[in-house]
């Protein structure tokens, strides 16, 4: 049986589909977040707040990645600058995939859009 026949499989992309969107938003408001977290004690409750409102929305924790549970290091200035330079790529590369994906009719077309150019 082809992959783009398994019916799991297809079940997982649409669900990928529908919760793309919903992550995007998450990952945006987690970085606005972290924009204002002075300390590191902030940055933690920012993580917290992202995964119990990835939790209200259905999502599960392999949908969100690590995002939500990394090391936060020290949270110095240079790191939170670091971080929030690397969350706003992420961002940048799922919107531009995202129009894509949820258009997709099968994994490879899935998986082309997912190909992010890095810079």
């Amino acid at each position: 049986m082809l992959l783009s026949q398994d019916p799991v499989f297809v079940k997982k992309m649409q669900q990928l589909q529908a919760d793309l969107p919903i992550y995007v938003d998450l990952i945006k408001d987690y970085r606005g977040c972290l924009y204002k977290a002075d300390d590191k004690s902030d940055a933690i409750d920012c993580q917290k707040k992202a995964t119990e409102k990835a939790e209200k929305n259905g999502l599960q924790a392999e949908d969100v990645d690590d995002r939500f549970s990394d090391n936060l290091g020290q949270w110095s200035p240079s790191e939170k600058n670091q971080y929030i330079k690397a969350l706003n790529q992420d961002i940048k590369d799922w919107e531009i995939a995202l129009p894509c994906i949820q258009n997709a009719k099968n994994p490879v077309a899935i998986f082309n859009c997912t190909n992010f150019s890095k810079e």
